[in-house]
């Protein structure tokens, strides 16, 4: 007796099933992924101004400078650019991490090759994101955070003002006063995106250059002086000027 084979239909309904339940358990896989990455992304700010609070305990109540390598005490007024951290302050968060360390290839994009540096980084922006600009006289590198706290010399301009806090003492807004947050930024990058960590299932670049507020953004991991960190929805955060030269200008949400 010969055995009865799958006809063509058959096959065709099955295929067709698989790919129906593939595409309602993608979705539900991405999103998941990307509540991972906001909890992982939400211990590394954790962890990094832990550190700064005891380095600044150690101090004299003082932060660590993020300010540029060439400003580090704010003598030269540079100081209002927070989404980039000096490599020295790299450093001092991560010893292991070299600050002297050659600058790869020009043209290829920085890669993270210590794994205690990934402590600095956001895991949806650790491999596309990090710029390093160690050749300068600057010597920052960018994270995927900013590093608002430890920026001495000046007030920041624009909508919103905010100071930094270069002590434990100098908070402006006690226990709320925001010192590190994902990046939401209007104006990032030459031409200018408007970008943001964590969207529903990833990442947001929109070359668009929209409103942050007109985008699928949910909002962003915040860390505050009081040493907590917590998810905020992006209604609940402001605009600041997070940049100004003379030919950008960055707005950054928190």
């Amino acid at each position: 007796m010969r055995r009865r084979g799958f006809t063509l239909l058959e096959l065709l309904v099955v295929v067709s099933i698989l790919a129906m339940l593939v595409a309602i358990l993608l979705p539900s896989l991405a999103r998941a992924r990307e509540q991972a990455r906001r909890a992982v992304c939400a211990a590394n700010q954790r962890q990094v101004f832990t550190l700064a609070l005891v380095y600044a305990s150690d101090n004299g109540g003082r932060f660590i400078s993020t300010n540029y390598m060439n400003d580090l005490d704010g003598s030269h007024g540079e100081t209002n650019h927070i989404s980039w951290i000096n490599r020295l302050a790299a450093h001092d968060f991560v010893p292991s991490f070299d600050p002297q360390a050659p600058r790869e290839a020009a043209g290829t994009l920085p890669t993270v090759t210590n794994p205690d540096e990934r402590l600095l980084y956001c895991p949806n922006r650790l491999e596309n994101w990090r710029r390093d600009d160690r050749d300068s006289d600057k010597g920052v590198i960018r994270t995927g955070y900013y590093f608002m706290f430890g920026h001495y010399g000046g007030q920041y301009p624009g909508p919103n003002r905010w100071m930094s806090p270069v002590a434990l003492t100098s908070a402006q807004n006690g226990a709320q006063t925001t010192v590190m947050g994902d990046i939401i930024e209007m104006g990032t990058n030459i031409p200018a995106v408007t970008s943001a960590s964590h969207g529903p299932i990833g990442p947001i670049d929109d070359e668009q250059v929209n409103l942050p507020t007109d985008l699928d953004i949910d909002g962003g991991n915040l860390s505050y002086i009081d040493g907590s960190t917590r998810w905020t929805p992006l209604d609940e955060m402001k605009p600041h000027q997070a940049l100004r030269t003379q030919s950008v200008i960055r707005r950054g949400w928190w």
